[in-house]
Parts: structure tokens; sequence; C-alpha cells
């Protein structure tokens, strides 16, 4: 999914940095605090939450908190990512791709008690296709068979969507797409029960109205900008979580580190690295998470341009030149890492490889005299583009820095952000600030959208065209039999890509966080997810 990347973030750290006090204590151990809450875990939410409706869920807080209250056909593996059984104990994929055929598991119940059948899945997805862009991710649903006639009103049921039987259920796409599988663990497809939801009518999803997922917990309280409580759910079909209740409160990161740090908080993240660090000079005893997240930022070129589009030996040059590691010191205090992959380590399809634009600018110089810029002389000024707030600001800035270094002249250019989307739909800019945060666990969502030519204009804006990706792209998405095989042709993929230096690397975030001492099996994931289920206390 492309965001504007960073649009609060950036301004927030070197806010931070410059106002920061210092924070002094150490960790209280409250015996009796801890001992109320031996079965809650209580969770330091610096997010917003405005709606718990799958359907429309567009913040990271509302899916950390949607994940205990709805199930998808799938769930996410919390240590590879991989599709495993949820509430589909079992598929089967045809041999092109196009036809998957769930069978769902028995004896489920919606948290209002009734029993959960294929009709329920078939509502639960038709009704975010009606909500159409209401519905924060619609667009995941797209490739199923008839979900354009059913988006623009022309029909009241989606023909790719087919309930065999009440535990049977067949999906056909338009095109082979082995990856979908992945995406049903994502909240469009979360499983509700519609008949309680339509009963509940515009009110479903705020505070007041209760859960209607097969989840391991319920809601149980939500006080709005304050905390959301759930409780377990005691009809699961699953394994039951070993805490019976899990408390939100939705925080800044100061009132909750100090909440942390008096006993009345078990988790925190979303914490600006300085904060993190002083925290645990004065609180050793905490737990540090740091997970590198799917969630990159770079520029990218137009290739349609005369001269920065049609040199890839130009695109190399300003690769080898820029210094990420540095850009990263001096504006994020470690909160980023430079990007060297599109894959992180761990990641389904990773393989570790050299980063062919290691900082190097002699080499740099080497290719501008090779594509016949020698120190740049000759080339028209580079234009960055980006949408005009201060944090993409200071990007570009340093940019424009280290470029100028090997005499590169650099001409900065924010503009608005209905001016930025309208330039990149049609092809406007030379180069532009750009970002992607993955969707689904599957290289197929950063490498098709912005690669594969068929999504020229729409999602791939460099406007890059390869023959030889876009059968690469295909054939991975048709590949049903062979993971590995499937994996080593993302892996060309990226290689190519690389090669052709569509973009310029720039860095991917990490997510940083502290929890105390007594609590274990807690899991982050690079999708930017916690998940609970398995958390519990030290006795």
């Amino acid at each position: 999914m492309r965001v504007p990347l960073g649009k609060y973030r950036i301004m927030f750290i070197l806010l931070m940095i410059l106002v920061l006090s210092a924070l002094t204590g150490r960790w209280l151990h409250n015996s009796d605090l801890l001992k109320k809450h031996n079965d809650v875990f209580r969770y330091g939410l610096v997010e917003t939450v405005a709606t718990l409706d799958p359907a429309r869920m567009n913040q990271r807080g509302e899916r950390i908190i949607g994940l205990n209250l709805y199930e998808g056909l799938v769930a996410l593996d919390v240590d590879t990512l991989e599709p495993l059984p949820a509430l589909a104990v079992s598929w089967q994929i045809s041999e092109d791709a196009r036809v998957f055929t769930f069978q769902l598991r028995p004896r489920v119940r919606f948290h209002t008690g009734r029993p959960l059948t294929a009709m329920d899945v078939k509502s639960s997805w038709e009704r975010v296709l009606d909500l159409g862009p209401r519905a924060s991710a619609y667009h995941l649903l797209l490739p199923i068979k008839g979900t354009p006639e059913k988006v623009a009103g022309k029909t009241a049921e989606v023909a790719g969507i087919e309930v065999l039987n009440e535990r049977e259920l067949r999906v056909t796409l338009e095109r082979p797409d082995v990856s979908f599988l992945s995406r049903l663990s994502m909240p469009p497809f979360w499983v509700l029960d519609v008949k309680f939801v339509q009963a509940q009518g515009d009110q479903f999803g705020l505070p007041g109205c209760a859960s209607a997922g097969t989840g391991p917990f319920i809601l149980r309280e939500w006080d709005r900008d304050q905390t959301v409580s759930l409780a377990i759910n005691r009809i699961y079909w699953g394994q039951k979580p070993t805490l019976h209740q899990y408390k939100f409160f939705l925080t800044d990161p100061l009132t909750g580190l100090d909440l942390l740090r008096e006993g009345r908080l078990d988790y925190i993240d979303g914490l600006p690295v300085q904060e993190h660090q002083q925290f645990l000079l004065d609180s050793p005893s905490a737990q540090v998470t740091e997970t590198k997240l799917l969630n990159n930022y770079f520029y990218q070129f137009n290739l349609a341009d005369p001269y920065w589009g049609k040199s890839r030996l130009l695109r190399q040059a300003l690769n080898y030149a820029l210094n990420r590691q540095a850009l990263i010191d001096r504006l994020f205090k470690g909160e980023a890492q430079p990007m060297e992959s599109f894959l992180p380590a761990g990641f389904l399809g990773y393989q570790p490889n050299p980063f062919p634009y290691e900082h190097d600018q002699n080499k740099a110089q080497q290719l501008l005299v090779a594509a016949g810029y020698p120190q740049g002389k000759g080339l028209p000024p580079l234009e960055l583009a980006y949408n005009d707030l201060e944090s993409h600001q200071i990007v570009a800035r340093e940019v424009k820095r280290q470029l100028n270094e090997i005499g590169i002249a650099v001409k900065l250019r924010p503009v608005s952000w209905p001016v930025y989307c309208e330039g990149l739909e049609a092809g406007k800019f030379t180069c532009f600030r750009s970002g992607w945060s993955w969707e689904y666990a599957d290289p197929d969502d950063f490498f098709y959208a912005n690669f594969h030519s068929s999504r020229l204009g729409l999602s791939n804006f460099s406007f890059y065209q390869n023959p030889q990706v876009d059968y690469w792209l295909d054939a991975a998405r048709s590949e049903t039999k062979d993971n590995n095989k499937r994996m080593q042709l993302y892996r060309q993929i990226e290689k190519q890509v690389m090669e052709d230096a569509p973009l310029l690397w720039l860095f991917s975030w990490q997510r940083l966080g502290l929890a105390s001492p007594r609590v274990h099996n807690l899991k982050c994931t690079p999708l930017d997810l916690v998940f609970l289920h398995e958390v519990r206390f030290t006795p």
C-alpha cells in the first residue's frame, strides 16, 4: 500500500530530540499492583483507534486490537508470516491458481453465539464491497471474479464467491494469483456475524457496540481516546489465551513511559529512540523489542525522462553517491536502517545478497563519466518532488546535500498532496518521494504493484517496463506447485530491478518497544503487528 510515509513521524522524532528532558528514576516494582493485574495484559498503544469495524480499519492500533476479536480463513505464522489454517481448516488451489476451495472449521461460533457458516464468509466479503471506497482496503478483494460489477451496483452477489454447502466455499479469481491466499489474513477478509452487524447499522465498530467476530477475545469496554478492554471468549474454538483480559491504554510516549515505570503498563511501543534509550539506562531490567518493518522510504525516477530516465548508468551513479547510514544518523538517531533489499531477513523469499550500492563516491564519479556527464557537467538539475511536509523536506535536503558532493545540481520541489498525487499518476515529476507499507505477507505485494507494466500510472509511478520482469511476475503468481521455484523468481526480479535502478534506495523503519520483566512470548512482526495470544507472565 502506498502511503504518505512519515507524514508526522519524522517531525515528531526531531521535535522530541530537541525538547527531550532526561527521564529519571528506576523501575517501580509495585507488587500489590502487579498482583491485582496478574491476569491482565496492559498495552500502551501510541496510536489512534477510530473504529473496530474490520471493513473500515486503516490504523495500526485498530488492527492490533482487531487481531484478537476477528479471524479470517487463514492466519499468519508469527515467525515466518506464511498462511496457516484459521477458520478454514484446509483448502485446495487449482493448477492455474484461479480457483480456491476452502473447507471451514467445524463447531466455530461467533461472539453472538451463532454458528459460523460459509454464507457468513460470503456475506462478510460482500459487505466490504458494498461499502466500496468507504472500506479502507476493499481493493484487496477486487481480483475476485465479479467484484467490479458488485462495486458498481450492477449485481447483488459476487459471481466468484460461491457457497457449496454450509462448510465449503469456492472463490474464483479473474486471473491466476497464488498470493491471494496470503491476503486472507487481512481485515477486509475477517469474518463477522453480518446479521448482527446489519442490526447495529452505523453504530457497529463504534464505542458501545459489541464485537461480532470469532476471535479469542470479545470487546468488553471502549472508552474513546482512553482505553479498550477485551475479555476472554469462553466459547472460542481454539486454544484459549493464557491471560484472560487485555487492556489497551491509548497514550502518548512520555505518559506511557511513566505508566510503564510505575508498573501500570506491561508493554509500550511507538517510542522515539532517545526516550527508549534513556528508559533503559534508568530501568535496565526492561525488555527490548526492535522489529525491522516492511515499510520502505525511497525516491523513484520517472523513466520517461530524457536524461535521468533513459540512462541506467546515471541512476546507478546517484545510488552509489548516497550515504544512507549518514542520512539515518543525522536525521533519525537509530529509528531506521538503510534500505538494502526489498525483503527483510527472515521474510518469505529473503536471501542474503550483497547490496550493490554501498556508498562509494569514486564509483559514482566513474559511472557519471561512463554516462557522458563527468562531475555532472551537461546535466539539467535533478528535480526532487515531494508532498510539502517538513518531514519530507528534511530528507530531501539531506539527499540534495549528498548529491551535490558529486556535482549533481538538485532542485527541491515541494507540492501540495493533491498536486503530488496528480503528478504521480500523470508522470509529471522527474524524481519523486515515495514509500511502501506492505499489506500482506507475500513478495507479490511490493513487486507486482511497483514493477509490472500493467500497473503503469496506477501504482507503478516510475513507469518501469521490463518484459522479462513482467514474465517473472506473472509466472510467480501462477506457480502453485513449487514454492522454492516461486521464491527464486522473486530473487531474480529483485536482482534485475536493482540493476535497472528505477529507485533511489533510502531507508526502512524499525519499531522500538519496551516490556515489563514479567512479560514473555510477545510476538512482533515485520508487518508492524503485535501478536498477543501466547503472552504470559512470569509466575
